[in-house]
């Protein structure tokens, strides 16, 4: 399935910090690294529940406690592995475009 993705003329990998995504990082154009300090992903999850719970904001699982614990969860987790993907996707450097929080909001507000 992954080949069949690489053979099109245009695709979107997330989370490059999986080893079966070689192939795929080899093959791209470019990759995009949003690059967020742990606080500000907190303040976004946060955000997020917030604007879920007022109905502002769809979702794809109920906003309970339970779901907003796991998000934690999930941030955590990611930034354990920060230093690993950033040192991974450092082989392929020339295509690599960082994305802070002012170039991500920059582009949200567009």
């Amino acid at each position: 399935m992954f080949n069949d993705i690489l053979s099109k003329d245009s695709f979107i990998i997330e989370d490059i910090g999986r080893s079966k995504f070689v192939k795929g990082l080899e093959k791209c154009d470019k990759i995009y690294y949003i690059n967020l300090k742990k606080r500000e992903v907190y303040k976004r999850v946060i955000k997020r529940l917030i604007r879920q719970k007022l109905g502002k904001e769809k979702y794809n699982y109920p906003p309970t406690f339970r779901a907003f614990i796991d998000m934690f969860k999930v941030v955590n987790s990611y930034y354990k592995k920060e230093k690993k993907k950033l040192n991974y996707i450092n082989k392929f450097k020339e295509k690599v475009i960082y994305l802070d929080k002012d170039k991500l909001n920059e582009l949200e507000n567009r």
